[in-house]
């Protein structure tokens, strides 16, 4: 049972700082020590191991974040895609972004068409281009193009691509 060893290591987490907060430092005893700290670890991971297939699939994650520059690296990516949608957005009169500049995401960005009526077809051309998950929020309408980590610069052009070529359509 998990929760009992969550308890068992946040006791003993406490118990070995308790020396720090104390001004007793280095610990002098082991019940108050690492020693204890040590040894309830060792205890939970004998009782319940972590999972192995998520520690697994964080390490691919954090061996791809180390191949292309880190997370500084990633920023600016994301920072680039974001700035590229936002810009056909804001340079449309057919799309709208309703969220005030200084408070826009690098990750989810809603727009909504001119005609709320070309929504569904919006939608649905969008999935015929294999443009997936674009239907915003049921409770606020229009799109939202979520440009995660995984997703590439060139997705994001292909959506503006995509966006552009509906809006000459469809205007």
């Amino acid at each position: 049972m998990v929760f009992p060893n969550i308890i068992l290591l946040t006791v003993a987490l406490i118990l070995a700082l308790s020396p720090t907060i104390t001004g007793d430092f280095p610990p002098s005893s082991s019940v108050h020590g690492t020693k204890f700290f040590e040894a309830a670890f060792i205890t939970c991971l004998a009782t319940d191991p972590p999972p192995v297939y998520p520690v697994w699939v964080l390490s691919l994650v954090l061996q791809w974040l180390n191949s292309i520059g880190g997370v500084d690296a990633v920023e600016a990516l994301n920072r680039k895609k974001a700035a590229s949608l936002y810009q056909a957005i804001d340079h449309s009169s057919f799309y709208h972004n309703p969220v005030a500049l200084d408070c826009r995401s690098l990750m989810n960005i809603p727009f909504v068409l001119a005609d709320a009526n070309l929504d569904g077809r919006f939608v649905e051309q969008s999935i015929k281009e294999g443009l997936l998950n674009l239907k915003g929020h049921r409770s606020v309408g229009g799109m939202r193009a979520s440009i995660y980590n995984a997703i590439t610069q060139t997705e994001v052009d292909t959506l503006i691509d995509f966006m552009r070529e509906f809006e000459r359509t469809a205007a």
